[in-house]
């Protein structure tokens, strides 16, 4: 059992400087007060520890601003193992760069060794983050896509996970492939969430034309 399921099951307090925004225009900040969750829920922010919670495990952050978490409303985590590279193309024709990159990277991903090994580097990363939810694009992959909603969830995050669906104007070749618009898949991955407590599936589009009808019945889905 990992450190963030073993806290997710217990109650605990975490001790700090707390910053939070109870209306949505004024700041509140506590110093030097308890943030208490009971498993993966707030209970409550106090000044001082209440009487109930006196056993409860307390994490001092030692006056460390604790802040809630962030969402990360548009994050491509297939993409995440080639982050930072070939973002500069001189040429102008930016679709280059999906030919050369994105696709072929993304096409790795139908190796389940492989996408379990980069999903859970990717998710690990978001560790040193203030992010706890997000909306991820996956692949084409629904094998792939249902390995980076599990990962999500081992560790801790909630959100929107999208497989991707496609059928046109993409590179040579992919257009052909079964599963690049399969809304099958789609819809297996949105049962393996509802009854697996994972991240919720959608069906998405990558950045061009998806399939006729593929996206829109998919969205929110869950």
């Amino acid at each position: 059992m990992s450190q963030v399921e073993h806290r997710a099951e217990r109650s605990f307090a975490i001790k700090g400087t707390l910053v939070f925004t109870a209306q949505r225009d004024q700041f509140t900040i506590m110093e030097d007060a308890y943030l208490v969750c009971e498993g993966k829920k707030v209970a409550g922010a106090y000044d001082t520890l209440p009487d109930r919670y006196r056993q409860v495990d307390v994490l001092d952050m030692g006056g460390k601003f604790v802040i809630p978490g962030t969402c990360d409303i548009h994050v491509h985590a297939s993409q995440a193992s080639f982050q930072g590279i070939g973002q500069n193309i001189e040429s102008g024709q930016w679709n280059t760069w999906f030919d050369r990159y994105a696709f072929p990277d993304e096409s790795r991903f139908n190796d389940i060794a492989y996408a379990e090994q980069a999903y859970t580097r990717f998710v690990k990363s978001l560790l040193a983050t203030p992010t706890t939810r997000l909306c991820a694009y996956a692949t084409t992959s629904r094998e792939a896509t249902e390995i980076l909603m599990k990962v999500l969830a081992k560790y801790g995050f909630a959100g929107y996970v999208g497989k991707v669906n496609m059928d046109r104007n993409s590179s040579a070749g992919r257009d052909k492939e079964r599963n690049w618009c399969d809304l099958s898949d789609s819809h297996a991955a949105i049962f393996s969430q509802l009854y697996g407590k994972l991240p919720t599936a959608v069906g998405t589009a990558c950045r061009r034309i998806p399939c006729p009808g593929a996206v829109a019945p998919f969205r929110g889905a869950g």
